[in-house]
């Protein structure tokens, strides 16, 4: 080959070579996108923390100021040391990594013509009447939900098959509307005060009427119904525990007594008694409060608790809650939220030890838990606690803190029932005798602790005698009650008598 071939050759395989390199592009980047099912996945969990050695003089409870009253049942005044910090909710969040769009899609007016975007996303602002934003509002499309910001403003993505919007925030009626377009506009609440009373036995057919016309009749607008009572039992359930364990009554259904609540206008809030419960403490002793010796343990009136530290009683209460929730109820309030307080506390037993350490940040995880179960189906979540938990802000024995109780609820019932509590409370010698001024004492309380949280006050009046001090204690004192609640701005009252005797004169005519 002469010199000129070779030099031919070798600049055509230059030029093949430069064709090549250029071919060996890097691999196609590839679009991930990781999206949830819109279910909060959020569980609160206990942090780890020291165990104190248990021991009597940690864990009993000496004999208190405040007594014991109808819809509690324990004494806690013990000296407590500072709270522990409260658990920490770890939230799993998915990274969506989306390959870039054309144009974002145009915001339109909606119209009454316009269907609903299948799976887009809708914006709107909520205010209450007079056009003030609503600041951390529930805004649902579906169980799909988002809260409102400062201003008032949200986005809340559709999923397929969702034709309305549900706005609710404690304080207001809860409102749905049709979803017609991606820009929802204002969302309007209006105002609403619950004034109830508690009713047991609401499956009784003279119950319901003499209640029902109570409520036509004057300015009683709510009820509270059992929903767990005491015993544990239920109304007609499908969670296999609670068959198994006979908590299941067979006679009605809630969503009947909620639907037929409801077309009269009527406030429902359930009343959920927690960790006392007999019903399945008998059928699963392994769930139980123990003794040391492995038995069941009862308290001083023989009232047997479920373990609050064991994630299976949670598991079976967050199935209960889901499905009392899914009947439409308005509200579920909480009852016995707390570990026992009077008893046998030498031979107790739990599964971690119950220590101030332990106890708040367990009652804290719990509602947690309890409220990932319960906020999808659209309901507001309250509980009540003894007086005393306004009054001091540590521990008492009962694992309840207001400030760690306010993270989880919307409105919070404190009983704070005047001959309840103790000689020299709020300066009073004999509190019952001051039923205006500890009322609201005790409202503008709790109101200053829980501001900036969201949570309205909403007490528990008594409408029972004074089983204290033995104080004339009727009419005259039960409306005293109300007007020192509503001086002190509260959100509403509910009174308690357990044998369901309130006199018509207490409530003002409609």
């Amino acid at each position: 080959m002469s010199f000129a071939q070779r030099v031919l050759s070798l600049v055509l395989i230059a030029i093949v070579l430069t064709a090549c390199g250029g071919s060996q592009g890097r691999p196609a980047a590839t679009t991930v996108s990781s999206q949830g099912n819109g279910e909060p996945t959020a569980v609160a969990n206990t942090p780890d923390a020291t165990d104190i050695p248990q021991s009597a003089a940690t864990t009993s409870e000496p004999t208190g100021t405040e007594t014991l009253g109808p819809a509690d049942d324990a004494v806690a005044t013990t000296e407590a040391t500072q709270v522990a910090p409260s658990a920490t909710e770890a939230d799993a969040e998915a990274t969506e990594i989306i390959a870039p769009t054309a144009e974002p899609t145009q915001v339109v007016e909606p119209t009454t013509e316009e269907p609903a975007a299948i799976g887009a996303a809708h914006t709107g602002t909520v205010t209450d009447a007079a056009g003030k934003p609503v600041a951390q509002a529930f805004v649902y499309a579906g169980t799909e939900y988002v809260r409102t910001d400062a201003r008032g403003k949200f986005t809340v993505k559709a999923p397929s098959g969702v034709k309305d919007l549900t706005v609710m925030a404690p304080g207001f009626k809860k409102l749905s509307q049709p979803l017609r377009g991606q820009n929802v506009g204002a969302v309007r609440l209006e105002p609403f005060v619950a004034k109830g009373v508690y009713v047991s036995g609401i499956g009784d057919d003279d119950v319901r009427s003499r209640f029902y016309q109570l409520m036509e009749d004057t300015e009683l607008n709510a009820i509270v119904i059992n929903v767990k009572n005491d015993d544990g039992r239920v109304f007609t359930s499908d969670v296999p525990l609670a068959r198994e364990s006979g908590a299941s009554y067979e006679d009605f259904q809630l969503k009947d007594v909620v639907d037929d609540l409801h077309k009269r206008g009527i406030y429902v809030i359930g009343r959920f008694t927690t960790f006392r419960d007999p019903s399945l403490v008998d059928a699963r002793p392994d769930l139980a409060v123990q003794t040391t010796s492995g038995k069941v343990w009862a308290d001083a009136k023989g009232h047997k608790w479920a373990d609050p530290y064991n994630r299976k009683v949670w598991e079976y209460f967050g199935d209960l809650g889901a499905e009392i929730a899914a009947s439409g109820i308005d509200e579920i309030q909480f009852d016995y939220v707390r570990f026992p307080t009077e008893g046998d506390f030498d031979i107790i037993k739990f599964q971690k030890p119950s220590t101030r350490v332990n106890r708040p940040p367990t009652i804290d995880a719990f509602l947690g838990y309890m409220a990932t179960r319960l906020r999808p189906h659209q309901v507001f979540i309250s509980a009540d606690t003894f007086g005393l938990t306004i009054v001091s802000d540590q521990e008492q024995g009962t694992g309840q803190n207001l400030e760690l109780l306010a993270k989880h609820l919307d409105y919070y019932s404190p009983m704070i029932y005047p001959d309840h509590f103790g000689p020299g409370s709020f300066g009073y010698r004999i509190p019952s005798a001051y039923p205006y001024e500890v009322i609201q004492q005790s409202v503008d309380l709790a109101q200053k602790r829980l501001r900036g949280t969201g949570v309205l006050v909403r007490p528990y009046l008594s409408a029972f005698k004074d089983t204290q001090y033995g104080q004339p204690f009727g009419l005259p004192q039960f409306i005293a009650q109300k007007k020192g609640a509503e001086a002190a701005g509260s959100h509403g009252w509910i009174y308690w008598n357990a044998g369901l005797i309130y006199p018509d004169a207490m409530f003002e005519p409609e």
